[in-house]
């Protein structure tokens, strides 16, 4: 089954549910008509009957066969108490229609009898027995009408619902035909995409259906997929020309160390820088590892409690510019203690890199939680990186300083998104620099 295609599979699924529905419908016609028929059929006996009961009750004893005749009642007798005959129609004069036990409940009240065959030819009739005195008129009606428009009914039927059911069928084969047109166009546009051209959109019905809310959500899958692969790519290109560099400088002193007729110190030289470059290479090569981890959402935590006093004077004993350091005594963080003090150590680095001093480092508690800010007194923060900051390779000079990385401020991102952490640069008041982290009460690490 799973074989069949999808259109068939939906026009023989309508198919059979108007199978279903055409049956039911013949169904109820049919009986509708016979509980007509018989409706009628009972209301002109009951009227015959009384009309056979007032006549024998005026007509005095001698009601006889003669009189049915003369009145017309072709299925009809009278009986007496004993339920021998009295009266009765042509060919219902020697057999009575009841039997002695009905001949008594009819005595009692109406006596209905759906279908008995009567008659010299056995034709199957319907009977009401009534009592009239001290006798029980019995009349017919033939069921051979009623049963041949039936049967007419029945064949007009058997010509009608087949036709309607292959005229649902045809239908429904069109309209799932219809129906699925826009997923096979779908179909075919996705089958053209690659991963080397994802700005291709799948093509969106008007109606405003499943169908169309299914291409918006594939497309937007699509501008998501080709939003990462240009980062990935653009990721690739800023690490290749990053490492481009400290490489070349690195061959350059090693080849320079190389040559003969160099001195000691010139060795010696040449093997600290060549030293530098490895040493910058080296954190390039982590730093890489830890974005990659982030975007793939497995940057490793290991939360605890930590004090941040013991931290926040770590990074001031190693700073690279004077840090003043303003935090209350106490002040305790749910946090993972290297990522927290590698988060405000990039910023501090950034600071004393792009800014100048004092470099100042505020820890305060409020009530939202605790906030962290690093302030330096630079320049402040150029208008066209305030949307791009936190961006990989991202520098506000176009001379890329060479002592960094360009990817101090991302990782500060990685790491406050990996915490559930809101962090941010800001122009300070009286210029400089503000980047501050924030450290909600309510969120706890790994929620983000």
């Amino acid at each position: 089954m799973n074989r069949v295609p999808l259109r068939w599979r939906l026009a023989g699924a309508f198919t059979v549910v108007s199978a279903v529905v055409l049956l039911v419908v013949g169904v109820f016609l049919h009986a509708r008509m016979r509980a007509e028929l018989d409706s009628s059929l009972r209301s002109g006996l009951r009227q015959r009957a009384a009309d056979l009961t007032l006549a024998s009750k005026e007509g005095t004893p001698d009601l006889g066969t003669g009189t049915l005749v003369e009145r017309g009642d072709d299925l009809a007798q009278v009986l007496d108490a004993r339920g021998a005959i009295v009266a009765g129609a042509p060919g219902l004069t020697r057999v009575p229609l009841l039997t002695p036990e009905e001949v008594r409940l009819a005595a009692r009240g109406p006596l209905e009898i759906d279908a008995r065959d009567v008659g010299d030819e056995q034709e199957p009739a319907a009977l009401l027995a009534a009592s009239a005195g001290g006798r029980v008129v019995v009349v017919g009606a033939s069921l051979e009408d009623r049963d041949e428009a039936l049967g007419k009914l029945d064949g007009l039927l058997l010509i009608v619902l087949p036709a309607g059911l292959l005229i649902a069928a045809l239908a429904g084969a069109v309209v799932a035909r219809r129906g699925l047109e826009p997923i096979e166009r779908m179909r075919r546009r996705a089958e053209a995409i690659g991963a080397d051209d994802l700005s291709t959109r799948l093509p969106v019905p008007i109606a405003d259906d499943e169908v169309r809310r299914l291409a918006q959500t594939l497309n937007g899958m699509l501008g998501r997929l080709e939003t990462g692969m240009e980062r990935e790519r653009t990721f690739v290109a800023d690490a290749s020309h990053e490492l481009r560099g400290p490489l070349a400088a690195l061959r350059a002193e090693l080849e320079l160390a190389q040559r003969a007729g160099r001195s000691p110190a010139e060795l010696r030289a040449a093997i600290g820088s060549a030293a530098e470059e490895t040493e910058r290479l080296v954190r390039m090569a982590e730093d890489l590892l830890v974005v990659a981890r982030a975007d793939a959402g497995g940057l490793p935590l290991r939360v605890e409690q930590v004090a941040l006093g013991p931290v926040l004077k770590r990074i001031a004993a190693r700073a690279a510019a004077p840090l003043e350091v303003h935090a209350p005594e106490g002040l305790v963080v749910t946090a993972d203690p290297l990522r927290l003090e590698q988060a405000i150590g990039n910023l501090v680095d950034n600071a004393a890199r792009h800014g100048a001093p004092p470099i100042t480092v505020r820890a305060s508690r409020e009530e939202d939680g605790v906030h962290l800010e690093v302030l330096d007194r630079g320049q402040g923060l150029p208008a066209e990186l305030a949307d791009r900051a936190f961006e990989r390779f991202t520098r506000g000079d176009t001379a890329r300083d060479r002592a960094g990385t360009g990817l101090g401020l991302a990782i500060v991102a990685a790491i406050a998104d990996a915490h559930g952490w809101d962090v941010r640069l800001t122009a300070a008041e009286g210029g400089g620099t503000s980047a501050r982290i924030d450290v909600p009460t309510d969120v706890a690490p790994g929620d983000a």
